[in-house]
């Protein structure tokens, strides 16, 4: 993979005017045009399917079973907050993808508030305020994708179409479902420090949509 795994947390993503450089993006070269390098088609509910007969009865095994009543929770979610364009979003699978595959960087932005983003975060997080210092040192390169996320969706999609609707150097995504999605799809999260956690603020009750052995955290 050309690019590196990088997460933002808790956003004002705004005042942003096209002044791209020759050495990178700075916080003011973030412009309207999108790269068509990368296009990712699937819901993450399509990302489930099929569901895999593992009880030798014709019916679905409960771990499956379960995953699919989680992934329907979320994307219920999804489709009650998340009022960002369609375009504009990334599934869990096409952004894992793009991160093996993409020749340009590929950094992924929590959209959080710091707590949250120190509860747990996707692989190689970092948090805004260092995303944003990388941007003012013109430290993000020409032609790179950032993938925003946040809980499910509802304020990744604020910074995604606030991003999208003024820079012209870089591919912004919002990620569909969130890090909601990413667990129930089975991949991890890691706390400060670098370990492995099952610990995931949730935002609310309604959220709390975590696979077996999660726990939620709200505050």
């Amino acid at each position: 993979m050309g690019g590196v795994l990088l997460i933002l947390s808790a956003c004002s993503v705004s005042e942003y005017s096209p002044r791209p450089t020759s050495k990178g993006v700075t916080r003011e070269g973030l412009g309207s045009e999108q790269s068509p390098e990368f296009s990712p088609e699937k819901r993450n509910d399509e990302e489930s399917r099929p569901v895999n007969d593992t009880s030798g009865n014709g019916s679905a095994g409960p771990s499956l079973a379960d995953q699919n009543e989680r992934v329907a929770r979320v994307n219920a979610l999804i489709d009650k907050y998340d009022n960002g364009p369609i375009a504009d979003r990334i599934t869990v699978e096409s952004l894992k993808s793009l991160l093996s595959e993409s020749e340009s960087p590929v950094y992924v932005v929590d959209s959080r508030r710091r707590e949250e983003f120190e509860t747990s975060h996707l692989p190689g997080a970092i948090h805004q305020s260092e995303f944003e210092q990388m941007l003012d040192d013109e430290a993000i390169p020409l032609g790179s994708h950032v993938v925003f996320y946040c809980t499910i969706g509802y304020r990744s999609s604020k910074s995604t179409q606030k991003l999208a609707g003024q820079q012209t150097a870089l591919r912004v995504w919002n990620l569909e479902g969130s890090i909601l999605m990413w667990v129930n799809l089975g991949n991890s999260v890691f706390e400060t420090g670098g370990a492995e956690t099952k610990r995931v603020h949730v935002y609310g009750k309604e959220w709390n949509v975590l696979p077996r052995g999660y726990t939620p955290v709200m505050f």
